[in-house]
């Protein structure tokens, strides 16, 4: 079990909008929560991340839990759609970017076996965590999520649609322990919807999905939970 909520009460000023909901979220279910506008279900989820607490009830997490959530998406004044993609492997760049320093630093010296042992410790470090899959990781989601016609264009230059387009992909890279998205299917054509939907299906991550699109969900989600009158009931399949 990664989290468990037990009897969560939530107001806000002075209005009920969670009274007494339980979940339990275990690893490797794709939940998909639905319920109207209103309903609490952005609440639910900040609850979950921990933006928010519960005015009652408790919240369980697995210790070291890495949650993904997206919920508003920073600015990058310096950064392409393509950088910003990269940031998910932050560790693995700067790991790269030490390789080629060293590699330049053995071409214009003779004395190099200490840096070769470095360069080794660092190459096997790089290669044991997926280094040179990288590139072929950002190139599958950019065409999957069909992100080509903007994604060397300045971040902060984007529209809503496609930076929340660079979010939805950038979440899908972490791969963290659970994966949070709400309406990852907005701004998507049909074919990028297809390829999300084999792509979430084949993903390591739990995931918890917000959507209003039936077939998606009946496509990707193992269980459904509705969220309604302040409580959530849960039914599989």
């Amino acid at each position: 079990m990664l989290i468990e909520l037990q009897n969560i009460q939530k107001q806000y000023g002075g209005h009920a909008v969670l009274t007494d909901a339980n979940l339990h979220v275990n690893a490797g279910e794709r939940i998909g929560l639905v319920g109207r506008n209103g309903s609490g279900k952005t609440t639910l989820l900040r609850l979950i991340v921990g933006t928010e607490t519960p005015d009652g009830g408790t919240i369980y997490r697995k210790q070291r839990l890495m949650i993904g959530y997206l919920a508003q998406i920073p600015s990058h004044p310096d950064k392409t759609g393509r950088d910003v993609l990269y940031t998910a492997f932050s560790e693995l760049v700067t790991l790269g970017n030490e390789m080629r320093r060293l590699e330049e630093a053995m071409a214009e010296r003779t004395d190099i076996e200490t840096l070769l042992e470095t360069y080794g410790a660092l190459q096997t470090r790089f290669e044991n965590n997926g280094g040179y899959t990288i590139d072929s990781k950002v190139n599958a989601m950019i065409d999957g999520l069909r992100l080509d016609r903007f994604v060397d264009r300045p971040f902060d230059t984007l529209s809503g649609g496609e930076r929340t387009k660079i979010g939805l992909a950038l979440a899908l890279l972490q791969e963290p322990d659970l994966l949070i998205l709400d309406e990852p299917t907005n701004h998507l054509d049909l074919e990028a919807m297809a390829w999300l939907e084999t792509f979430l299906s084949d993903s390591p991550s739990t995931l918890l999905l917000v959507s209003h699109d039936r077939v998606f969900l009946d496509a990707v989600a193992t269980r459904i939970v509705e969220c309604e009158d302040g409580e959530l009931a849960s039914f599989d399949g």
